[in-house]
Order: structure tokens, then C-alpha cells, then sequence
């Protein structure tokens, strides 16, 4: 048994305090992502959300398949297919979904690594902070909504429970 809560195109507004430095939120977008449930022994999954206002996308292979592929849009959520995500050799992700609504470029800016090798168990995680460039539509007849710059992460993990 496993569940979900995807919250995306979040308004903030307050401050953020960091490194002896004062950050304004007003005016920001953030997601909110929750899962929970059990894994498999062998787990592997590419993740990849970004939101800015008017414009979301969560994208997901291995794990759930293309259950939680998603396209927010001026407000309306579009399912999306299954996706097709390849990582290049100089880093940047190159993906398109299925039903051709989404096909986007991923450059990393930032990553968080973590690695554990344990006697019975290993992980590895990637995440990547970064911006997407490309277009989205809201079908396969719409016109293409360009985008360019759109903050957000992805995700490369695999574990061995």
C-alpha cells in the first residue's frame, strides 16, 4: 500500500532566514510532495518536479510508472503519459512524454549526493537542482506553451533493502 499528496504552484510569502542571511519569499512558488508507504527490496525511480505560477509538472519513471506524470496548466491538471527520460553525457536530461504533450531539457545548476553501502542494504541518490527549458500543451492539438528557465529538481535514486 503506498500514497501520494502532490500540492503544486504553492504562493509564499515570509522570509527565510539561512547562513546569516535574510531571504523574502514573497512572490515564490513551492510544491509540496508527500509520500508514504513500502518499497520494494529493489527500488529504482527518475523524479522530476518543477512549478512556476500558471506551469507544474511532476514526472516519474520506475517506481509507479507514469501514475503520477501530471501537467498543471492555468490552473487545470492534465495526466501525462509515460515518460521518456535520458540523462546526457555532459549531465543535462532530455525527456518527453508518450502522448507528446511535454518535451523538456533539464540543466543542473546544483546536486545533493548521498551513497550508503551496507551489508545488506545500499542507496544512491541524486538530486538535482536546475532549470527546464522547452514546451508543454495542454493536448496533442494545442499549441506548444514555450518554456524557458523553470526552476525545479530531478531525481535519480536506487536502493537495495
Amino acid at each position: 500500500m503506498h500514497s501520494t499528496q502532490k500540492s503544486p504552484g504553492l504562493l509564499l510569502h515570509g522570509r527565510a532566514d539561512a547562513g546569516g542571511k535574510r531571504f523574502r519569499l514573497d512572490g515564490g512558488v513551492a510544491s509540496y510532495d508527500y509520500s508514504n508507504g513500502l518499497l520494494g527490496r529493489r527500488s529504482a525511480w527518475r523524479w522530476i518536479s518543477a512549478h512556476g505560477r500558471g506551469l507544474g509538472i511532476n514526472l516519474q519513471s520506475g517506481y509507479f510508472g507514469d501514475a503520477e506524470n501530471a501537467l498543471w496548466l492555468d490552473g487545470e491538471l492534465i495526466a501525462l503519459g509515460a515518460l521518456e527520460s535520458r540523462i546526457e553525457a555532459d549531465g543535462v536530461w532530455s525527456m518527453t512524454s508518450a502522448d507528446g504533450l511535454l518535451a523538456l531539457r533539464f540543466t543542473p545548476e546544483g546536486v545533493r549526493r548521498d551513497e550508503k553501502q551496507l551489508l545488506l542494504a545500499s542507496s544512491r541518490l541524486r538530486q538535482h537542482l536546475g532549470r527546464f527549458d522547452g514546451w508543454v500543451r495542454a493536448a496533442p492539438d494545442a499549441p506548444k506553451r514555450t518554456v524557458t528557465g523553470l526552476s525545479g529538481l530531478a531525481e535519480d535514486y536506487r536502493a537495495r533493502w
